[in-house]
């Protein structure tokens, strides 16, 4: 059997193509759809890329946060500066964290009138899911249950070590990282 890998194929925003996904748990149409997956998993085991940290800014699930706030079904499936850092943070705590580019890992969006910190580890466009939660888990279950129903064989877990933020920790391969592995 031949093995074939997938990078990311989940439509995305575009301000970070393949990396800011609107919805993981489809294939974006300009590049096929779960019925080719499916198809090709008879011939090839097949690996696919998938990101467990974030998706972008103008997914569903975050929009109705920004419109609907605290009483969105989704507000507890993103990350904020007070989710982690409940008891505040100091300078040191924040400066400490470990990120791909340069500046404190927080955006401020307005979440139905109040000024919200949202994690966003990479880019202001990509929001941080917050995997320790039952929504976030719950979406991160979503895409692992389609893949397994197109017959995916092998998931590569992009960026896994930003997953789980930790106080106390550089908010990198975490304790918690290795508990959502």
């Amino acid at each position: 059997m031949w093995h074939s890998h997938i990078a990311f194929f989940a439509p995305y925003d575009g301000a970070d193509p393949g990396f800011d996904p609107t919805d993981h748990t489809k294939v974006d149409s300009r590049l096929g759809s779960w019925e080719d997956i499916r198809e090709l998993s008879r011939t090839h085991g097949i690996m696919v890329d998938t990101i467990v940290n974030n998706m972008s800014w103008e997914s569903r699930e975050f929009q109705d946060v920004m419109r609907q706030g605290e009483v969105s079904l989704y507000h507890n499936m993103f990350l904020t500066m007070s989710s982690v850092f409940s008891e505040g943070a100091s300078e040191e705590d924040l400066t400490g964290i470990y990120r791909p580019c340069p500046g404190l890992p927080f955006t401020q969006y307005d979440w139905a009138g109040k000024t919200r910190l949202v994690w966003t580890i990479s880019t202001p466009q990509r929001v941080d899911i917050d995997t320790g939660t039952e929504q976030g888990w719950g979406y991160i279950m979503l895409i692992l249950d389609r893949l397994a129903e197109s017959r995916v064989r092998y998931i590569r877990l992009d960026a896994v070590g930003y997953g789980a933020k930790q106080a106390g920790t550089n908010c990198f391969m975490t304790p918690k990282t290795f508990e959502l592995i």
